[in-house]
């Protein structure tokens, strides 16, 4: 899980195969922005506030190759990456 505060949102890499994008509305309401997909059970994530990028990591498959998503509107890239 990441935090971006500047943009308050929430970032959820849980391995079912997408990212979860959580905006904090106020301090007791959020809500969900969107499931931007990845690969099921890449679990590992870091945000870098300063390119912002989300770097999500996950097991090598044969013949596979890391790859980027947009999340249009947001401003956020998740780049996926095989370790």
């Amino acid at each position: 899980m990441s935090l971006d505060a500047k943009a308050k949102r929430i970032y959820i890499s849980c391995s079912s195969g997408f990212v979860a994008v959580i905006r904090q509305i106020d301090a007791d309401h959020y809500e969900s922005v969107a499931n931007v997909p990845t690969i099921k059970g890449a679990k590992t994530s870091l945000y870098d506030g300063s390119t912002k990028r989300l770097y999500v990591w996950c097991a090598p498959a044969p013949g596979g190759r890391a790859g980027g998503l947009g999340l249009p509107g947001a401003g956020l890239t998740v780049t996926k990456t095989r370790w």
